[in-house]
């Protein structure tokens, strides 16, 4: 699990799971949407690729949740942010500048809030570099 850094923008993904009704305790299947990639200016040069980035959740299409597995408890969601390493490098095959949306990924908001891939989980391209495109990418 790789903890998402402040400038990938974490709090606009809890803004919007917030605003879809997640709470504390609760693990779900769920679509985030308007998600884009860019290449961190916080990344040493010879290593830099692109990260997902947050900052548009609340504002496009927000978090859907698809099924409830497990029933929250109604408290907070923990501020500490974590990507599983499979959706993390799914993300970085994507070019910099590429909106897309995650679909069917696990969410669990046990102690921390951590977004997970696994075989149903989906990247669904909807613009690379201002050009308009559709693509599905299995993670």
């Amino acid at each position: 699990m790789a903890k998402l850094k402040s400038y990938q923008q974490p709090d606009r993904l809890l803004e919007a799971l917030e605003e879809a009704g997640v709470t504390h305790g609760q693990v779900a299947r769920v679509d985030v949407g308007s998600v884009h990639t860019e290449t961190s200016i916080h990344a040493r040069r010879e290593t830099a690729s692109a990260m997902a980035f947050f900052c548009e959740v609340p504002d496009g299409e927000g978090v859907r949740v698809r099924k409830t597995i497990q029933a929250g408890d109604g408290g907070p969601l923990s501020t500490r942010v974590f990507v599983d390493e499979r959706l993390r490098l799914a993300v970085r095959r994507l070019r910099p500048w590429t909106d897309f949306h995650i679909e069917d990924a696990i969410l669990a908001t046990n102690g921390q809030t951590r977004l997970k891939a696994d075989r149903r989980t989906r990247l669904v391209v909807t613009a690379v570099e201002d050009h308009k495109t559709h693509e599905v990418l299995a993670v």
